[in-house]
């Protein structure tokens, strides 16, 4: 397995209620919680990316991408996006730091690759957190899937997959080499 020559794979589902999910050696060896009460532990974060680095030098970074819908607007989450946005932007500057590859992943590339694209437009959010986990589950069944580790492994089967078999799809969304960028 090639894998575009990546030892590790990181998949970051990067909400307070997310989590990020570890792939080495065609197995997960981590789950972690983004969170523990709400706040991220960046150094935290930042000392595990290290360690990861003292592996392999050659680490992949897949993080969701994160958007506002119009539906937000109407349910009141633009006040929590903009926390969203700033735990991305700290996310992405420790990557940088420690000079990791990077990849954000579009939501829907992900969803309909694995085949979890939304079938009944009346299907509540735990229902569809619910598919998900049973998704991961299905994947990785050595892994105690939960509500804040779902995303994350899903978006690891979908980054391996995509690297294994699809590296076309990486000409739209191109890698981000990175390299400290002193300004």
């Amino acid at each position: 397995m090639n894998l575009f020559d990546y030892d590790i794979i990181v998949a970051i589902d990067p909400g307070a209620n997310g989590g990020f999910a570890v792939f080495r050696n065609n197995m997960i060896i981590g789950v972690h919680k983004m969170s523990k009460n709400k706040k991220i532990d960046y150094s935290g974060i930042k000392q595990y990316f290290q360690y990861l680095q003292s592996l392999s030098n050659k680490i992949l970074i897949g993080m969701e991408r994160v958007q506002a819908r119009p539906q937000d607007a109407k349910d009141g989450k633009f006040i929590r996006m903009d926390k969203l946005y700033e735990n991305v932007a700290r996310l992405k500057q420790i990557i940088i730091d420690c000079e990791i590859d990077f990849i954000s992943i579009p939501v829907i590339s992900w969803i309909n690759t694995l085949g979890l694209k939304k079938i009944n437009p009346l299907e509540s959010q735990t229902e569809r957190k619910n598919r998900y986990k049973r998704k991961a589950s299905q994947i990785f069944n050595n892994i105690r899937t939960t509500n804040w580790n779902a995303d994350a492994l899903l978006m690891i089967e979908f980054l391996r997959l995509k690297l294994e078999f699809d590296k076309n799809w990486f000409q739209k969304f191109p890698i981000k080499k990175s390299k400290k960028v002193l300004l």
